[in-house]
C-alpha cells in the first residue's frame, strides 16, 4: 500500500473499493493503469489531461472516458481526492496549513479549505483538532 493510499494506517477507499477495477479488466481501459500510477506519484504537481494522454499514448477525450469508466470518477476528482488524503495525513502532524496546501498541490490555503470541506464535511482546522498527533 502506497503512502498516498493511507490515512492514519487505514487503506484509502476509492469507488468500487481499492483503486478501481481488478487487474483483469485493465485491458479494456486505455492507459488507465498507467495514469493511476502517474497520478499517485505526481498528484501534488499541476496536471493537464492532454499531457497525461500524451504520456500514455491516448487521445485526451478517449482517456477521460476510459478513466471515468474504470475508476467511476473523473481524473480531476481522483486527483483532488489524492490531495485531500495527503492533507489528512499531514494535518495529523504539526505543519502549517499553507505548507500542507502547497505540498498537496493546492494553489493556496483557501483552495485546500474549500476542497477539504467539500470532500470531508469539515474544515482542515476541525479535522486537525480531532486527529492531531503529538509533535
Amino acid at each position: 500500500m502506497r503512502e498516498s493510499e493511507r490515512f492514519l494506517g487505514l487503506q484509502f477507499v476509492f469507488p468500487q473499493g481499492g483503486r478501481g477495477v481488478p487487474d483483469s479488466a485493465w485491458g479494456e481501459c486505455v492507459g488507465c493503469k498507467d495514469v493511476v500510477e502517474i497520478l499517485h506519484a505526481e498528484f501534488c504537481q499541476p496536471f493537464s489531461l492532454t499531457a497525461l494522454a500524451q504520456r500514455v499514448g491516448a487521445h485526451p477525450v478517449q482517456l477521460a472516458r476510459a478513466f471515468r469508466r474504470c475508476q467511476r470518477v473523473t481524473v480531476g476528482q481522483y486527483v483532488r481526492r489524492l490531495r485531500v488524503d495527503y492533507a489528512m495525513n499531514a494535518l495529523a502532524g504539526c505543519d502549517s496549513l499553507p505548507d500542507i496546501a502547497a505540498r498537496a498541490g493546492f494553489s493556496d490555503q483557501s483552495h485546500l479549505g474549500r476542497v477539504f470541506r467539500a470532500t470531508t464535511g469539515m474544515t482542515p482546522r476541525q479535522f486537525r483538532l480531532a486527529h492531531r498527533r503529538p509533535c
